[in-house]
């Protein structure tokens, strides 16, 4: 309930700031009190018309609460449309996504299924479509946060979570065959963290801009050892186009 929640907080917190400004600025043109005063605004404010002005040349405050009321609904309601298309452009990368990571979603899956599809030349174009999602995420998320806290529609399934499946996916492919992996995989790996870094400076989490190689991760080996048998299964390296087909180095020699 966090989203939808935030914006109605933020559709009275408009109206609410507007009245108090309008009930300021009317009474001390006025000989009433600041309580007639917000009455006053507000019938104004919401055109309901019901309180009459006790000053007749303060005219030009009301048509200014009336105008303000009107604006203000109307800027939010134009609000929601933006909001949806960016939430929608989001999803829909992400439900696409099931079919290729499982659900819910995980890198080296990405790559055990196209190898057993016969569909590793078209990684290059998958992962340009992501490099371009992961623009656009950083965008819009950037400049509407609350896109951040509306959920998938589906349990299993996240944008953050798919997003960095694909970066692993990506960082896999280009440290296991680093003279096959498309150069879209690099790029893709690029703009997912640029965007992550993007959301977290905005949102206020911590990070090193700057992390050494030697830096502490969270993946385990055993956890890196499983996603290796994985892509042995599928048997990822015969799949990979022999035209750009280099070595793999697997895990354990």
């Amino acid at each position: 309930m966090q989203a939808p929640t935030f914006l109605l907080v933020l559709l009275l917190s408009w109206l609410v700031g507007y009245w108090l400004a309008w009930g300021l600025t009317l009474w001390p043109f006025s000989d009433i009190t600041f309580a007639n005063a917000l009455r006053e605004s507000g019938s104004a404010m919401l055109t309901l018309g019901f309180e009459q002005p006790e000053n007749p040349n303060t005219f030009w405050i009301h048509f200014g609460a009336a105008a303000s009321g009107l604006v203000v609904i109307a800027l939010q309601i134009a609000y929601l449309p933006t909001l949806y298309g960016s939430f929608n452009r989001r999803e829909t990368q992400v439900t696409v996504l099931q079919s290729r990571a499982g659900s819910p979603a995980w890198g080296p899956e990405i790559l055990a299924r196209h190898a057993m599809t016969g569909l590793v030349p078209d990684l290059p174009h998958f992962y340009a479509e992501w490099e371009r999602w992961a623009a656009d995420v950083a965008e819009t998320h950037t400049n509407y946060v609350v896109l951040l806290y509306f959920r998938s529609p589906h349990a299993l399934r996240s944008w953050l979570i798919a997003l960095l499946a694909v970066m692993d996916s990506a960082a896999m492919y280009s440290a296991l065959s680093p003279s096959s992996a498309p150069v879209q995989a690099r790029l893709m790996l690029r703009m997912g963290f640029t965007c992550l870094r993007n959301i977290a400076t905005v949102s206020g989490v911590p990070y090193d801009p700057d992390p050494m190689p030697d830096d502490p991760i969270e993946l385990c080996f055993e956890e890196f050892e499983g996603s290796m048998g994985r892509l042995e299964e599928m048997d990822f390296r015969s799949n990979v186009p022999p035209r750009r087909r280099g070595p793999i180095s697997w895990a354990g020699g």
